[in-house]
């Protein structure tokens, strides 16, 4: 037991050097902020920025996120917001971009005794901005919030003439609850979808649902977190409105500085991205090869070959001639196996045996 103390002195004092590089912080000020540019899913125009506050180079709070934790812990994340709000407006107005700006607002914030009500408003005034160039975009969204005062609190902004925008939507229950009850004009879908979307059909059905209830609420869609290309092309064709991430631009001090190159960056991917020859529009041009079982293999040997092969969801069955006789359908034959008794019961049996026996068969063409 004696170690105790000293461990507990090791564990305390990053959490003190914390509190007090915070205090700093919001003592002198020392927070800034960097503008990534949101475009229009065709690449040819820059349609908006976010803001993104950076914290001191070195230290503890060097990490954004760790600069928001620490504060939210201390019970300073209202003062840490405004903070960022105020250098945001304050940043942008020097700037001269005419499209609109996208600032972070915590949403418990927004529902705290502490927050001052019309903030936002003056800061407009000060700076020289108005309310329809700035979109309170709500994240880090909090479990429990009061659905009901956070719909209020978000219809006192949209009465003022600010837009509002989701963030991060997709990654937890919390944000579709908020999404069902703000009603937003954008919502952001989580980088984690859009990630190597193009070759994953599971991200493409879920990126989809999102974009046709987005749609059909009046939400217009921001993909963020694009890098390639390929990524870019897919949620196009899905629907997004727009698009953010690495591909166009990283985040930067001064946006008006970059934005001529940007300007050249979106016309070339433009080109490449109108002058790709039409995708081909038979079934056979979506397919993909994928070796079949034969009839009179066990299941166990498919189970086998699912498991090592992870990417592949069906395998077609054919007999003697290698005509298709039946599907495997990756998760009801592994449910199978995975059933009390399951593989006593099954493994043995032929896989004609158990195989989805009438599928829907089309010519390539």
């Amino acid at each position: 037991m004696l170690p105790s103390p000293p461990l507990q002195a090791a564990h305390g004092q990053p959490a003190v050097e914390s509190c007090h590089a915070l205090e700093t912080l919001l003592r002198l000020r020392q927070v800034s902020m960097h503008f990534q540019p949101i475009v229009s899913s065709n690449g040819r125009e820059v349609f908006a920025y976010e803001a993104l506050a950076r914290g001191s180079a070195a230290g503890p709070l060097a990490s954004p996120l760790a600069m928001f934790s620490v504060a939210r812990e201390h019970g300073r994340l209202v003062e840490l917001d405004s903070l960022c709000r105020e250098r945001a407006l304050e940043q942008w107005s020097t700037l001269g971009l005419t499209e609109r700006l996208f600032i972070n607002v915590s949403p418990d914030v927004l529902l705290d005794g502490a927050h001052s009500s019309g903030l936002t408003r003056r800061l407009l005034r000060r700076f020289g901005l108005r309310p329809h160039q700035v979109v309170i975009e709500l994240t880090e969204q909090t479990p429990g919030l009061d659905s009901a005062l956070m719909r209020e609190a978000v219809s006192h902004y949209q009465s003022m003439g600010f837009a509002i925008a989701l963030d991060d939507l997709g990654e937890g229950y919390a944000s579709l609850k908020l999404w069902s009850s703000v009603q937003p004009d954008f919502v952001k879908i989580d980088r984690h979808f859009i990630s190597g979307i193009h070759a994953d059909p599971l991200k493409r059905r879920f990126v989809r649902s999102i974009i046709d209830i987005a749609h059909g609420s009046g939400s217009q869609v921001i993909a963020e977190g694009v890098e390639h290309e390929a990524e870019m092309e897919c949620v196009r064709q899905l629907g997004a409105d727009y698009l953010q991430g690495w591909l166009f631009a990283p985040a930067e001090a001064d946006p008006r500085g970059q934005r001529a190159a940007l300007d050249r960056h979106l016309r070339r991917l433009s080109r490449r991205l109108h002058h790709r020859p039409p995708p081909g529009r038979s079934i056979g041009s979506l397919a993909r090869a994928v070796a079949p079982v034969q009839q009179d293999v066990t299941v166990n040997e498919v189970a086998q070959r699912l498991h090592a092969e992870q990417e592949v969801m069906s395998l077609a069955v054919v007999d003697e001639q290698q005509r298709p006789v039946g599907l495997i359908i990756r998760h009801r034959l592994l449910g199978l196996l995975s059933q009390r008794f399951g593989p006593e019961l099954h493994a043995r049996r032929l896989i004609h045996e158990v195989m989805q026996t009438s599928p829907l068969r089309v010519e390539a063409d």
